[in-house]
C-alpha cells in the first residue's frame, strides 16, 4: 500500500504504474498513477502465474511456521 505519507518521499515527477488488480494507493496520494491491472497476466501469463504460485507458496509456509 502506498500511503500519502510515503508518497511524499517520491520525486515530483514520479510515476506509479499500478499492476495490482485493485488499487493499492491510499486516498490523497499526489503522484501520477497509471492503472494497468492485469497487464502482467496479459503480456506474460506463464511468468505471472509462476510469480503468483510462488507467492501463495510463501504465504502458506509463513502461516505454517507461525502456527507451529
Amino acid at each position: 500500500l502506498l500511503t500519502a505519507e510515503r508518497a511524499d518521499y517520491a520525486a515530483d515527477n514520479a510515476l506509479l504504474i499500478e499492476l495490482a488488480s485493485l488499487p493499492c494507493t491510499e486516498e490523497g496520494v499526489k503522484i501520477r498513477i497509471v492503472q494497468a491491472g492485469g497487464l502482467p497476466g496479459k503480456t506474460a501469463p506463464e511468468a505471472a502465474g509462476a510469480v503468483i504460485a510462488d507467492t501463495i507458496g510463501n504465504i502458506l509456509k509463513e502461516r505454517s511456521a507461525e502456527n507451529g
